[in-house]
Parts: structure tokens; C-alpha cells; sequence
């Protein structure tokens, strides 16, 4: 049977330990003891916590990074909300694949 798009994702959630809730606790309460105001970090105290729970590790460490990027037009050009010509698109995907685009550079 072929693989159908967006395979490779399903099979890695399909394989996701259970969340480990008592490290999320952990980092949730290394920033409440941190000198800081309460929250005062926004959403990274949250994203720290869900990456500890699905690690296992508090505090969470990443060490092998994985982005993944969707690349469309969504029809935004011929609306007029993009300025950039539907060719782009193409062009800046290969770009990625080349290594030479901004999110490599980012990542």
C-alpha cells in the first residue's frame, strides 16, 4: 500500500509515550519559586512544561530538533493579501530543501 501524506506523523504520535504530568509539575514549580513575577513569562512557562511532560525531562532539554514547515498559497495572492507572486512559493520551498532560506537559518 503507498504511504499516504503525512504518514511519517501519524506513526510518530502513534508512538508517544503517555505524557509524564509529574515532570510538568516540576517545571511549573522551578518557575514559581523563580525570582520573577507570577506568569511574567507568558506562554514559555507553558510550552517548558508540555516539553517536559511529553520528555520526561524537568527541566526539558531538546536535543534533537525536528521542524516541520507547510508551505501553500491558500489563494492569498489572487485575493490580493500577499504581494508576492504564487511562483514564490515554490522557490522559497526549494530554497528550505537547498538550506538557504531564513528558516534554516533560524533553525
Amino acid at each position: 500500500m503507498p504511504a499516504k501524506p503525512f504518514d511519517d506523523f501519524r506513526s510518530l504520535l502513534t508512538a508517544l509515550p503517555p505524557a509524564d504530568d509529574a515532570a510538568a509539575a516540576r517545571v511549573r514549580a522551578l518557575f514559581a519559586k523563580a525570582d520573577k513575577p507570577n506568569e511574567s513569562l507568558g506562554r514559555i512557562e507553558d510550552i517548558a512544561a508540555w516539553i517536559a511532560a511529553w520528555s520526561g525531562r524537568a527541566p526539558p532539554a531538546i536535543n534533537r530538533p525536528l521542524v516541520a514547515i507547510f508551505a501553500a498559497n491558500h489563494g492569498v495572492v489572487r485575493h490580493g493579501i500577499s504581494p508576492r507572486r504564487v511562483a514564490a512559493t515554490a522557490n522559497e520551498v526549494e530554497l528550505c530543501a537547498a538550506g538557504g532560506s531564513a528558516i534554516n537559518q533560524v533553525c
